[in-house]
């Protein structure tokens, strides 16, 4: 459905809008491409097994299994909220960097223009700061997932 919006566009608006959009697509698709594939099993299998482990756990010591479900919602809770903050910044890290896609496309469409009016220095500093910009986007997720992992492990460390 986005790819037939964006080919029935007016032709000026191709013109107003950067190619960032194509760019933006790809990810996009590879994202869901990844999301269907083996991710979807390994769902299963984790929901198989965290099953499993709950009646084991119950039938060889039901009071240890009661506490450690008694924090279950809190551990839970920090899962939701590390995945809410790992979309903001990956959906940050995704814009960065299909900008500088966008940036590199254009210079290379038209490389004959950029060579003529030596414009090269401009689109490769350009592009060097969307790079920086996704830098900074990666490291901020980096930092999200260790705090978040830290919390889920402070919680089971608590528990026991």
């Amino acid at each position: 459905m986005y790819v037939q919006s964006l080919l029935f566009q007016e032709i000026g608006w191709h013109d107003a809008n950067t190619t960032s959009h194509i760019a933006r697509l790809a990810i996009d698709t590879q994202n869901i491409t990844e999301g269907l594939g083996e991710k979807s099993g390994m769902i299963i299998e984790s929901a198989t097994s965290g099953i499993t482990g709950i009646v084991i756990a119950l039938v060889k010591g039901w009071k240890l299994t009661l506490v450690m479900l008694a924090v279950t919602p809190i551990m839970g809770l920090a899962g939701v909220l590390m995945l809410m903050a790992l979309k903001r910044v990956t959906s940050r890290s995704q814009e960065v960097y299909a900008s500088a896609g966008a940036i590199a496309e254009q210079a290379l469409s038209s490389i004959k223009t950029v060579a003529a009016f030596s414009m090269q220095s401009r689109f490769i500093k350009r592009y060097d700061d969307k790079l920086s910009q996704a830098f900074e986007a990666e490291c901020s997720k980096g930092s999200t997932i260790g705090k978040s992992l830290y919390t889920k492990k402070f919680y089971i460390i608590l528990t026991t």
